[in-house]
């Protein structure tokens, strides 16, 4: 009888769907290293699935029988309602996703490392980021993996003490065995309704984080969760009741950065803006957590607090994510192009109070409601991309753009006629600030891209 989670896969025919992405890669280069049998299918054709049997771009559910298939093993991207996966419940065969193949391997292998995972609407990424290297200050060993950073069928190869690991709700959709020490839910609001019935759905989908999670683990929560928990009609039954680790619901107002006895105030945080606040409060309450797990990096507490937010000083935040581009003529460009949701760009603009917001806003749209932005003295939106049509209808404004360059010099002509600097201002009043609540993939192959034109256009 097959054992998954003995991980004794040598000879076993297993098939890896999204086989040409990264994690698909990666997880395929595990089971090759475990001794099964790989088959890959993509819907993408150009490209080399080299060590697996090519069957591409095949998706249907013959395909298991025919090649007498024990597991299916799904990439993040690939959606589970497709009939391969409804032919392979209906037969039995596990499905099976990269953090479940992780972190079977993680156990057998390094029992001993332990594992922070974070997931959420916004912030995912920073958090991740902001928590390994804070842990790394401290001197501890961490490594960023997940949807950020290494795939974690490949992080669990690397040698590390703690895992730091980025889970998106596609991720999470179907586990078995995947348990965090420490899970945390930063935040939820309306993204992927696309692939979701609604909200409800999509939150269940972060929520089962903390399914797998026994008595001595953590779950971190943001604030004003379980209040949507409750308004989405997910009652205690489901959340928080059916939890067996410790809960902490974050709290919303934090007057400096705290850690223990130990305190560092915002103003030294080296990228102290309100929505990177609220990734560090969530980031210090899943250290604490981690903490009480045991990991302390081998010096008294206090010592520990204090290295831990020393590493807050220098912290340079990631790329794409309120990334100030430059400085120039009293303008300051900002590049978000990594928000892709209304709520993620409203954050963005809610961190730059008293000055005039010129938001470059548009793309793809993921069935957002974009009637939330509503210009007036500090802020002027300027819509682009497919989305532009809706995001004009629901805002109220007239203008509207084929492309982020013609936003973006429209913007700029309108921040340069109106701000205070020609008149001898030394500090900066205005903002260009592409957050375009919008997948990119109109004009772009993905946010990276995106974000990289308006680069160029700010530094020209």
């Amino acid at each position: 009888m097959l054992d998954i989670a003995s991980l004794d896969l040598k000879g076993r025919r297993v098939l890896v769907t999204g086989a040409l992405g990264k994690t698909g890669r990666a997880m395929a280069d595990l089971l090759t290293g475990l001794g099964a049998v790989v088959y890959g299918t993509d819907r993408k054709t150009d490209g080399s699935l080299e060590g697996m049997i090519d069957v591409r771009p095949r998706e249907d559910a013959d395909l298991l029988t025919e090649h007498q298939i024990e597991i299916v093993f799904v990439s993040p991207g690939v959606p589970l309602s497709g009939p391969l996966f409804a032919r392979a419940r209906d037969l039995s065969i596990p499905i099976i996703g990269d953090l479940d193949l992780g972190y079977l391997y993680l156990k057998k292998n390094t029992g001993n490392a332990r594992i922070v995972a974070i997931t959420g609407t916004d912030g995912k990424s920073t958090t991740t980021a902001l928590i390994a290297h804070l842990l790394r200050e401290a001197g501890i060993q961490a490594l960023e993996c997940g949807n950020y950073g290494l795939p974690f069928s490949a992080a669990v190869l690397q040698p590390t003490t703690v895992f730091v690991c980025e889970c998106s709700s596609y991720q999470l959709e179907d586990l078995h065995y995947f348990k965090p020490d420490v899970g945390l839910l930063l935040n939820i609001a309306p993204d992927h309704l696309d692939r979701y019935a609604g909200m409800a759905d999509y939150l269940r989908a972060k929520l089962n984080l903390f399914s797998l999670q026994e008595k001595e683990d953590f779950a971190v929560i943001g604030p004003g969760i379980l209040a949507t928990c409750h308004e989405l009609g997910i009652g205690a039954d489901e959340f928080p009741g059916r939890l067996n680790s410790v809960l902490t619901e974050v709290g919303e107002d934090k007057p400096a950065a705290r850690l223990g006895d130990a305190t560092l105030a915002w103003s030294e945080f080296a990228v102290n803006s309100e929505t990177n606040r609220r990734n560090a409060v969530m980031t210090l309450a899943g250290i604490e957590a981690l903490l009480k797990k045991g990991v302390d990096g081998g010096y008294a507490a206090t010592a520990f607090y204090e290295r831990v937010l020393r590493g807050l000083k220098s912290f340079r935040g990631l790329p794409h994510r309120q990334e100030i581009v430059v400085e120039r003529e009293g303008v300051i460009f900002v590049n978000d192009s990594k928000a892709t949701t209304v709520h993620a760009a409203l954050s963005a603009v809610a961190s730059f109070p008293g000055k005039k917001v010129y938001l470059l806003l548009g793309g793809l749209d993921k069935n957002s409601d974009f009637s939330l932005f509503r210009e007036g003295e500090g802020l002027r939106i300027y819509p682009f991309g497919k989305a532009a049509d809706k995001i004009a209808e629901q805002t109220g404004v007239t203008r509207r753009f084929a492309g982020l360059e013609e936003a973006f010099y429209e913007a700029l002509r309108e921040a340069r006629r109106s701000t205070a600097y020609f008149g001898g201002s030394t500090q900066p009043d205005s903002v260009i600030l592409l957050s375009p609540a919008c997948a990119s993939q109109d004009a772009y192959r993905n946010y990276e891209e995106r974000g990289e034109h308006f680069r160029r256009l700010a530094l020209q």
